[in-house]
């Protein structure tokens, strides 16, 4: 809390912020005084390029409730979901007044959701767990079927829903950290991934389909971010297709194998598959398998392009601010996080945490040149952070 008013927050991407998005800003405003967004930066979740920067998402973000945007470093906004949820939770409790992380769900029921999250780490179903991989099959279905076995149908089904599944790493990460924030959600009844626009609600998918065919998705747009659409900025890794390739040839399966997530010779299977492949879509489907979703294939060969090791996932020096308004400024003055802000490039330099912020501008460098007219690649550096 800020002099007795509560903090509530988010862990989102908004690539790109839609109707959605907003819905849940407006129920966090209903419920909370202030609103912290934890948001990936130019580098997404399911293993591609946002499609929109950063920046016009921080603006469009601000604009519609958010108060203050911290950056989810590179290096975790690539990571599976346990490893996401858990830098933005960690990033959140390390704020020291943030009281309530915000999410929507499949099932709406948190009390559901918290025991899931017990379940899914009890000592019976990890064992399972190991015993059911051995068949082949994806860790997701590994414990999934384990919580079928030791909980039964209802627990299992919970985990069948991605949000669902994202909500309980939350409350896993939190639990973790022995974390006073109180994890809140909500039944999300709008579009999901794979489903058709509902209204004037449609998936972050859908809308980025509308958007590289030219087709007009004003109706699930809000204003702020409609005004920051254009085509020339759209970021596709299609353009960067080659330099994937290229790179991924040229590095030894040792040296695949230091990139987080990599385990059970997959870099042996990636060397091969990019030896072989002319397109990314042929070496995702060269390496995937049962075991190994086409979202893990995605996020391994990008962070393996961008240079992401394992040491680099052990650390989070900082907590970067993209943005932020008035209630975000009083945010940084309470002066309790356990974490430094960092604002700019000097204000990294004059902390000496100048590194981690050098590594995100390479990949920001990289990042302009998806986009349909490339741009220069200095402007992590140049860049003020938005003001509202």
């Amino acid at each position: 809390m800020i002099n007795n008013q509560k903090v509530g927050a988010l862990i989102c991407e908004f690539n790109p912020l839609h109707n959605g998005h907003k819905y849940i800003l407006d129920k966090i405003k209903e419920n909370c005084d202030y609103c912290v967004c934890v948001m990936s930066g130019n580098f997404v979740q399911r293993g591609d390029l946002a499609i929109i920067d950063k920046w016009k998402r921080t603006k469009a973000a601000l604009t519609v409730g958010a108060d203050l945007v911290i950056e989810l470093p590179v290096q975790f906004s690539l990571a599976g979901a346990e490893k996401f949820s858990y830098a933005g939770c960690f990033i959140l409790n390390a704020i020291k007044c943030v009281d309530e992380i915000y999410f929507g769900s499949e099932c709406g029921d948190i009390e559901m959701l918290k025991k899931c999250a017990e379940a899914v780490v009890d000592g019976d179903v990890s064992e399972l767990i190991k015993k059911e991989l051995n068949k082949g099959i994806s860790f997701a279905a590994a414990r999934e079927e384990a919580v079928r076995l030791c909980f039964g149908d209802k627990y299992a089904d919970i985990l069948k829903e991605p949000n669902n599944i994202l909500g309980i790493e939350y409350i896993k990460a939190l639990n973790k950290l022995h974390s006073h924030i109180e994890p809140k959600t909500f039944q999300r009844f709008m579009a999901g991934h794979n489903e058709n626009p509902n209204g004037t609600f449609a998936s972050s998918t859908s809308i980025r389909e509308m958007l590289r065919s030219g087709l007009s998705s004003s109706l699930f747009i809000p204003d702020s971010m409609r005004a920051g659409l254009d085509e020339e900025k759209f970021a596709d890794i299609k353009r960067l297709e080659v330099a994937i390739l290229c790179k991924l040839r040229t590095l030894k399966p040792n040296e695949l194998a230091d990139t987080p997530d990599i385990s059970e010779g997959l870099e042996n299977k990636i060397y091969e598959a990019a030896i072989r492949s002319t397109s990314l879509e042929e070496l995702y489907e060269n390496v995937k398998s049962k075991r190994y979703s086409h979202a893990r294939i995605r996020r391994l060969v990008l962070s393996a392009f961008l240079g992401i090791d394992k040491e680099r996932v052990r650390k989070l020096p900082y907590i970067r601010v993209l943005g932020m308004n008035k209630k975000g400024e009083a945010i940084l003055k309470e002066k309790r996080s356990t974490l430094p802000y960092v604002l700019s490039y000097g204000d990294a330099k004059k902390k000496g945490l100048n590194e981690q912020f050098e590594f995100e501008a390479k990949c920001d460098s990289v990042y302009t040149l998806a986009r349909k007219t490339p741009t220069k690649g200095n402007d992590y550096y140049s860049h003020t952070i938005i003001k509202a």
